[in-house]
């Protein structure tokens, strides 16, 4: 091994960028976040704080019509994880259904978007159908107006 040369080009990082330079001003900025597994299901969460102080939780909604990112309560998260898709504690474990004005903020820092990653791997035909926001190509939700 030369001891010389240098490291290979994917280890090498010439700058930082900080979250905040790449965070939209309009959208909160997460400070900190975690990715979490519930060891019954295996369902990934992000767990992430703001910068207000507030503790947030993310998942991606795979088995609905409508997949996508969701706002959940941490502590019910727990529970839920393990429960079937239609079931009131998976509901109930839901803040906002479609947490979709979070995405910049997710992308924005590094285990956020390392999360939606994993997600467009393990389950790449969600991830399209979300990422492709089909559900609001036809104006909003029918009988709307």
């Amino acid at each position: 091994m030369d001891g010389g040369s240098a490291p290979p080009a994917a280890t090498r990082h010439s700058t930082r960028v900080s979250v905040q330079d790449v965070n939209p001003p309009e959208s909160p900025t997460i400070v900190h976040a975690e990715i979490a597994v519930e060891p019954g299901s295996g369902r990934e969460c992000l767990l992430a704080r703001d910068q207000d102080g507030r503790d947030l939780a993310f998942v991606f909604e795979l088995e609905s019509d409508a997949p996508g990112v969701s706002l959940v309560d941490p502590a019910l998260w727990r529970h839920a994880a393990r429960a079937p898709e239609d079931s009131p504690e998976r509901f109930d474990a839901v803040s906002e259904p479609r947490a979709d004005e979070w995405l910049p903020s997710i992308v924005a820092h590094p285990v956020g978007a390392e999360w939606l990653r994993h997600v467009e791997e393990r389950n790449p035909a969600a991830y399209h159908s979300w990422f492709a926001q089909t559900q609001y190509e036809s104006g909003g939700e029918e009988g709307a107006g």
